[in-house]
């Protein structure tokens, strides 16, 4: 399977009419064969009741070819059990040598003819759970154990509970491959608590123990990620819980199936037509598993050219750390290799994107793919950037310095201390100007980017995307399930069914708007807390300020005479936003206690256990109901996920926001020019907070520039000179 391992039913436990308590014995291997592939199953195992049905289990691989994988298997009842006796199932490899198989089994099970009969028929026939399970696994067979709410199951094993414990914990130890549960909902106690009693995990399947093919049901859907063979199966055992899912569709297939214009399906690589290059390179169809996230190999083996190729489509914007389709190599501006070749990407929608390999990124269009090169890894990782001052730089400074009257020194140490000390404040009024020009700089750029023809194009593109992905969700919509006829007798149980499970999706939608409710009322608060925490820590840093201009400033006060107090008064009072601040707390508490899965009165539990409650409902009606139910359900959510793709205006991303955004574009050159005259005056106050600075550092190599022009030697041999300008560097 050249996709991967992928999501696909199975069935492990099935019988045939070779089982003797098969209800329909005229039913064919053609008949049986249709009706699981009708019923969507590609791997089958039949398990018919201590035997082997060697001719009819090929007439049904002759039959379905490569269409339905069919492992052989065989079914024993075991000497454990109180009133009813523990089943456990034997799988064989699909293409092993059946015949000698079943000789084999017949003879170490005892279970030829003559010994059946001798042994009192099929009705008395047991096996030893460890002995049959030892011989199985001989045989290069995997063991299947009936477990929790059915017939037949570990779980009927007689004496105390510590007893059953035990024997469980060593079946699963030394026997046991997989469980077979009868119900989805035993699911979670086997995981919750038998697992960690036995302190191993195994994988959890649901068979349909199907003695009738015209009546073909299951208690739920067993879904197996991996290939349809024997290998596959085993690989499950590694893996028990990712890769078996029991329900209706697997989260990762609704997810993609909901979501077909961002997962890619395939990708193409081939030559153009007319092309004369003689090399081969690429001529290939690449299928692509809806959970690539990354692509390993060997060095030459490939990578990069297929990921740089699958950024380019996808308009990546690492392009520059390519290295692969880049100038230096495979388009290389001599030969470029890379014209000869185009590659086409097909979406799980069906939308084709085709490039030429030579073909440069679209500047303004939505990047669709995002791809780390390994370039790029490097590059960000061993970026180092080192400023330190040089020897010559202190000397010349001490050199300055030296120069400077003693009383202009201010008792400061050194040049840099001294220009420290005069220009501090001018320093922090720049910055305080610099932070204050900041967020109009962030405006004017961000407005010029949105003025930019590639922005536009960039919305639009988004703008199609979503209506591509509003089109194949649209195309995606479940197939309608009518409602159907149900068997009189059974009509008036299922209407009351019906009308219950009605009556609590009224509740649960009910519910679910008193969660939306409760869930925006905390995310105001959280808010409104955050605010007012963000608002003290302010107050906290201004009144911090304060006291540092206090203490910085003492020394200045105090030679001047005069006390801080007499200049400066500041007043705080923290005591209204704590008060705010204890009331959101409290009201955050209440909702936090509301929106508590555990809490047995709040809506979130009420709600689980609706849906629980929903779900046994759905259980207990037969297969057309609880397809229509659970086609009901998918509408639900189907609908949902449409209006969340058309969403509002307020709302990033969706339809709505996106055409708004359009619209904004045409008051965008007004709002430009307004804070472009804004930045304008901040500028310029800058600007001469600047030229402040200049004339700090002219009046402290004034005396060293003096002395050049003035002394005798240094005016003739030396062409020194110490000038302070402002000059543009980076602006």
């Amino acid at each position: 399977m050249n996709r991967g391992s992928e999501w696909r039913k199975w069935d492990l436990h099935f019988h045939t009419p070779a089982s003797s308590c098969y209800q329909n014995k005229s039913v064919t291997a053609k008949k049986i064969v249709d009706g699981l592939m009708g019923a969507g199953i590609e791997v089958v195992a039949i398990t018919d009741h201590h035997c082997i049905a060697v001719e009819f289990i090929k007439e049904m691989k002759e039959i379905a070819q490569n269409r339905l994988t069919i492992f052989p298997g065989i079914e024993l009842r075991s000497e454990l059990g109180g009133r009813e006796s523990v089943h456990f199932i034997g799988i064989f490899p699909d293409n092993c040598d059946i015949e000698d198989l079943w000789k084999k089994l017949q003879v170490q099970l005892h279970l030829t003819p003559k010994e059946i009969t001798e042994r009192g028929g099929e009705e008395a026939i047991y096996t030893d759970f460890k002995e049959g399970s030892d011989i199985i696994h001989e045989l290069g067979g995997l063991i299947s154990c009936h477990a929790g709410q059915k017939s037949g199951t570990i779980e009927r094993i007689a004496n105390a509970t510590e007893f059953k414990q035990a024997v469980k914990k060593d079946l699963a130890k030394d026997c046991i491959d997989i469980l077979e549960i009868g119900r989805v909902q035993d699911e979670a106690d086997y995981r919750d608590i038998v697992f960690p009693n036995i302190e191993m995990e195994l994988p959890l399947i649901i068979g349909s123990d199907n003695h009738n093919i015209i009546d073909y049901t299951i208690k739920g859907p067993c879904w197996i990620k991996a290939d349809p063979t024997f290998p596959g199966l085993k690989q499950v055992l590694n893996e028990p819980e990712s890769r078996v899912y029991l329900g209706d569709l697997p989260p990762c297939l609704e997810r993609v199936s909901l979501n077909k214009t961002k997962y890619v399906d395939c990708l193409n690589i081939s030559k153009v037509e007319n092309s004369i290059l003689p090399e081969k390179w690429f001529d290939c169809e690449v299928p692509f598993h809806h959970g690539l996230i990354a692509i390993i190999g060997n060095k030459g083996s490939g990578k990069s050219a297929l990921t740089d190729t699958i950024g380019l489509i996808g308009n990546s914007a690492q392009h520059n750390s390519f290295s692969f389709l880049n100038s230096e190599k495979f388009k290389h501006p001599k030969v470029n290799k890379a014209e000869n070749f185009e590659a086409t990407l097909q979406w799980k929608s069906g939308v084709l994107n085709t490039k030429n390999l030579s073909d440069d990124i679209e500047y303004g269009v939505v990047e669709t793919i995002k791809y780390i090169p390994q370039n790029y890894l490097e590059i960000i990782c061993n970026e180092i950037r080192e400023d330190r001052e040089t020897n010559f730089d202190k000397e010349l400074k001490a050199v300055i310095f030296s120069h400077v009257n003693e009383a202009d020194r201010l008792d400061q140490e050194s040049l840099g201390d001294l220009i420290d000390y005069k220009t501090s404040e001018i320093y922090s009024e720049i910055k305080l100007l610099k932070e204050k020009l900041q967020p109009i700089n962030i405006h004017i750029v961000t407005y010029e980017e949105q003025l930019s023809e590639e922005y536009r194009k960039s919305i639009e593109y988004q703008l199609q995307l979503k209506k591509d992905e509003l089109k194949a969700h649209k195309e995606s919509k479940p197939k309608e399930v009518t409602k159907p006829d149900t068997d009189p007798k059974k009509k008036e149980e299922i209407e009351q069914t019906s009308k219950k499970i009605e009556q609590k999706q009224k509740e649960i939608k009910a519910l679910k708007k008193t969660v939306t409710t409760l869930t925006d009322e905390e995310k105001i608060q959280t808010k409104k807390l955050s605010v007012a925490e963000l608002l003290l820590e302010k107050i906290e840093n201004f009144e911090r300020q304060y006291k540092s201009f206090e203490t910085d400033s003492k020394e200045y006060f105090e030679t001047l005479g005069i006390t801080a107090e007499s200049v400066v008064s500041v007043k705080i009072d923290r005591e209204p936003i704590n008060k705010l601040k204890k009331e959101i707390d409290q009201r955050l508490i209440e909702l936090k206690n509301d929106l508590n899965m555990f809490n047995t009165e709040g809506p979130v539990f009420k709600k689980v256990v609706l849906i629980k409650q929903v779900e046994d409902l759905r259980n207990n009606l037969d297969e057309p109901n609880r397809q229509y139910q659970a086609y009901l359900l998918a509408i639900e959510k189907w609908t949902a996920g449409q209006a969340e793709i058309i969403g509002d205006e307020t709302t990033s991303g969706t339809i709505k926001h996106l055409e708004k955004k359009i619209i904004d574009l045409k008051e965008l050159p007004e709002k430009l020019e307004e804070v472009k005259e804004i930045r304008k005056t901040i500028v310029k106050e800058i600007f001469g907070t600047i030229k402040r600075l200049t004339e700090v550092y002219e009046s402290l190599y004034s005396p060293v520039q003096y002395f050049i022009e003035n002394h005798s030697i240094a005016k003739d041999k030396f062409n020194l000179d110490f000038q302070v300008s402002i000059i543009n560097s980076g602006f």
